[in-house]
């Protein structure tokens, strides 16, 4: 398989257009469309079909397309390995966007190793580290995988959050039964929360009333704010928002809610490699 026609059928399915592309590579349509028959040729599939108006891709394109994509990020980082030196990292959404930045900075300025940190949801990010995209990921959950070192970095407190007006505000304490009387706010579906609240609240979580999955948890603090319900986040995701009074936030005064977070590389990386220097980093505090 020839990788310049693998780059050639990435950049027409960007485009949906032959002739752009082939403007975007400085070379012919008719060198473009034997590059795409020979990459299809070698797949055994047609992966473009082509009309008046562009091009779209057929099942068997939309099939190879994440391959394609993903195939395409590796050689592309083993052709700059050594030139460029830097660190991809893998990140579940919560992680990536309230914890790691300030971290990837001070790494930074410590090491001079660039981290390249690409944020997405926990299974996601685990798949960037399977597949060989990211040297290291950073997640709320990670099973126990031949083939990769899972170091715990931080243990994050969960906390309940509720609008400020909330009669919850005016309590001394927060109690796990509190919970099922009021309509809960689900995030991401797959951060691992809900696995905590399970466990954590044993029988008693059957009697939760999941009211909305909002994704985010920029979504789901909005949702709170405007009174459609009650939340459990992880706390470090809503210290602006407490802080300045648009979220009133409380531990569970009778259950101890937490999230372990893990730091995970290939358990081939050497001591000194930049995967192993970061998982150190983040376990050292």
């Amino acid at each position: 398989m020839k990788l310049p026609a693998l780059r050639a059928f990435l950049d027409i399915a960007e485009t949906g257009n032959f002739r752009a592309t082939a403007r975007r590579l400085r070379i012919s349509v008719s060198a473009l469309s034997l590059q795409i028959r020979v990459l299809e040729t070698d797949l055994g599939a047609p992966l473009l079909a082509r009309d008046r108006r562009g091009c779209t891709l057929t099942p068997a394109g939309r099939q190879a397309l994440p391959l394609a994509r993903s195939l395409a990020g590796i050689v592309g980082r083993l052709e700059t390995l050594f030139r460029d030196p830097r660190l991809p990292i893998a990140a579940s959404s919560n992680i990536g966007t309230y914890l790691l930045p300030p971290l990837c900075r001070r790494f930074q300025d410590e090491t001079s190793l660039c981290p390249e940190l690409s944020v997405a949801d926990n299974p996601a990010s685990a798949e960037r580290l399977r597949d060989g995209r990211a040297d290291c990921a950073v997640l709320e959950w990670w099973p126990d995988t031949p083939g990769f070192r899972s170091v715990v970095w931080r243990r994050e407190p969960l906390v309940v959050i509720a609008p400020p007006d909330h009669p919850w505000t005016r309590r001394e304490h927060l109690l796990a039964d509190d919970l099922t009387r009021e309509p809960l706010l689900g995030g991401e579906s797959a951060s691992g929360t809900g696995t905590v609240l399970r466990r954590a609240l044993g029988e008693r979580a059957a009697k939760l009333r999941v009211s909305m999955q909002l994704g985010a948890t920029e979504t789901v603090k909005h949702a709170v704010m405007n009174g459609l319900g009650v939340s459990v986040v992880m706390a470090s995701a809503v210290r602006n928002e407490v802080a300045d009074g648009r979220l009133w936030s409380a531990p569970l005064a009778d259950v101890a809610l937490h999230k372990d977070l893990h730091a995970v590389c290939r358990d081939d990386a050497e001591t000194d490699h930049a995967a192993r220097r970061f998982q150190t980093f983040l376990a050292n505090g």
